[in-house]
């Protein structure tokens, strides 16, 4: 889109950024209802944030939209001005300049120079930091399942380990448990030799009878 030529029906504005004066009595024109074409020798980068002082009411903040510096018209920024937070007196003095009954479309340009590459930078920066916590999220669940599995394994070490002392002590406690066994079974001497002689008095009872 070619800027629009000044002509002797554009409001004159001043522009100031940040409360510094950048130019005054400066041509406004093509003012539809919230966009308009300001003459200004030295634009600002697309989405820099500016201020228009109307003819002794409060200022317009505008936001550069496009700005047009060789080759395609007259040096110059595209503005869409932010009405919804202007005084009403602002908004009576733009309502009443305009020019155009409705926007202009303001198309993209092709290319914005230093502006569309830091924005692919920065796109390409949020893209990095995704990544990157993406592969930290799953270092961290491979490090958690690893954990997972060596405190299982270690559990079934220590339960392996308990079974096998236990069956230790009962293969030590088998064989005294036999010769106790054992022991109980012998013939005791003493009630041999007590059976006998109770034998050996029937005997002698018996011939005396006799």
């Amino acid at each position: 889109m070619a800027a629009p030529e000044a002509n002797a029906d554009a409001a004159l504005v001043d522009l100031s950024y940040r409360g510094l004066r950048l130019g005054e009595a400066l041509s406004l024109t093509r003012i539809g209802p919230q966009v308009a074409y300001l003459h200004f020798e030295t634009p600002m980068p697309v989405g820099s944030e500016l201020e228009l002082a109307l003819d002794g009411t409060e200022p317009v903040a505008v936001r550069v939209a496009r700005a047009i510096e060789t080759g395609d018209g007259p040096t110059g920024m595209w503005l869409h001005a932010e009405l919804e937070a202007a005084s009403d007196g602002a908004r009576s003095w733009w309502s009443e300049h305009a020019t155009e009954t409705v926007d202009p479309v303001i198309p993209e340009p092709a290319y914005r120079g230093a502006e569309a590459e830091a924005e692919a930078a920065a796109a390409e920066d949020a893209a990095g930091a995704d990544a990157a916590g993406a592969d930290a999220a799953g270092a961290d669940a491979e490090d958690g399942a690893a954990g997972e599995a060596a405190e299982a394994a270690g559990e079934a070490a220590d339960a392996a380990e308990a079974g096998a002392d236990g069956a230790a002590d009962a293969a030590a406690a088998s064989p005294e448990q036999g010769a106790e066994s054992a022991t109980s079974a012998e013939p005791s001497e003493t009630s041999g030799e007590d059976a006998g002689a109770s034998g050996k008095g029937k005997k002698r009872r018996r011939r005396r009878r006799r």
